[in-house]
This record gives C-alpha cells, sequence and structure tokens, in this order.
C-alpha cells in the first residue's frame, strides 16, 4: 500500500536530501541558506511540530518548515 511507504514516494525523502548536499541549489530552491534553514528551523520547529499517535505518523517538522518555504 503506498501510504505505508510514503516515504518513498514523497518529495522530502528525495530531492531536499539531494539539495543537502548542494549548497548552491539549496538555496536555489529555498531563497536560504542551509545554516539559515537550520537556524530557523530551531526557532520554529517546537511550534510546528506534532506527535505521532497510534492513527497516523506526522510529518517531520522539517518536512513542514520546507513544504511552508516552498
Amino acid at each position: 500500500m503506498i501510504l505505508q511507504r510514503r516515504e518513498q514516494f514523497r518529495e522530502y525523502h528525495h530531492l531536499l536530501q539531494e539539495l543537502r548536499m548542494d549548497d548552491g541549489r539549496f538555496q536555489r530552491y529555498f531563497h536560504l541558506s542551509r545554516n539559515q534553514f537550520e537556524d530557523l528551523l530551531s526557532r520554529v520547529g517546537r511550534r510546528i511540530g506534532l506527535q505521532d499517535n497510534n492513527y497516523r505518523c506526522c510529518i517531520p517538522t522539517a518536512e513542514r518548515l520546507s513544504i511552508c518555504l516552498r
């Protein structure tokens, strides 16, 4: 089932992992440097993060931030 394998199909797990290896591409994609992204994530991470429950796994905070910025 696709929901069980969503980590294999989502954009975050493919594209963004590659972007983190290349500073120039990361900055063109988000208009932030990796350091700025990590700083912003550390500032807002607790506010935008959710907890997993018995029914679903939540979207990780870094992925939430990347969706918001994009």
